[in-house]
């Protein structure tokens, strides 16, 4: 079975050649770097109210959500089975930044690699083998990108949930329903007078939730705000230093 332990080692030894040339300290820099990144999600878009294990229904109906200062960020991302894995390639579906940073200087195999070394007992028999795969086929692709990483990895994920038809029917609806939101956001900034600039971003989304439902818990309507108001501030904070500048 794919699943035994005896499996599961033999992937992390493929893993483990990615660091044949780099010493322990050179993976401790890498692991605290993906850390880094992932907590960073975890300030801005996790789930305030995370429980044990989203895969296991005792834990949705009775067990008390963990201290959100305590959680791993895996455990903040509404994953059926919270692990690292698991977080890195929703991290990559939804082009987060800072992760993608990590991966452009490391090498997303090298990410992928450590990921598998250090939590290969944690993830799904899908999300390891699918790891697994990326790290034999593309290990000697200089060209293989982040992005066609991540389009494989939809590919073969969605065999289990219907034929491609239904796989694409449900991406152009997720992408509706982020750009529906989006706009909403910044219709509030859009121009000088408009009530974004004076709210905060707690109240942006209690005005947003109030009216409409936009298909989101409020913690990911609120991870939202903050990425797409802070953009707004940035550029009217760049704008004023430039008038400042012509005076």
């Amino acid at each position: 079975m794919f699943g035994t332990d005896y499996t599961r080692e033999r992937i992390r030894e493929t893993a483990a050649k990615q660091f044949a040339d780099n010493d322990d300290a050179e993976v401790k820099r890498l692991w605290d770097k993906v850390y880094v990144a992932f907590d960073q999600w975890k300030q801005e878009h996790g789930n305030r109210k995370p429980r044990a294990n989203l895969g296991m229904l005792s834990d949705l109906a009775g067990q008390k959500p963990i201290p959100f200062k305590k959680a791993a960020p895996w455990q903040c991302a509404d994953l059926l089975t919270p692990n690292p894995i698991a977080l890195a390639f929703k991290l990559i579906r939804e082009e987060y930044a800072p992760f993608h940073a990590v991966m452009n200087e490391a090498g997303i195999l090298k990410v992928l690699a450590l990921l598998i070394i250090g939590f290969a007992d944690d993830a799904r028999d899908d999300e390891l083998l699918i790891a697994h795969e990326i790290l034999i086929e593309h290990a000697n692709d200089k060209k293989w990108l982040t992005i066609e990483a991540i389009k494989e990895w939809k590919i073969r994920s969605n065999l289990r949930k219907g034929p491609p038809a239904a796989s694409e029917k449900r991406s152009r609806e997720a992408k509706k329903k982020r750009s529906t939101l989006d706009d909403a956001i910044n219709a509030l900034f859009d121009k000088p007078d408009k009530p974004g600039w004076k709210m905060t971003n707690e109240e942006i989304t209690d005005f947003l939730c109030n009216k409409a439902n936009w298909g989101y818990e409020r913690s990911g309507v609120l991870g939202r705000v903050k990425t797409l108001a802070a953009e707004h501030r940035e550029k009217g904070r760049e704008r004023a230093l430039a008038q400042c500048a012509t005076k």
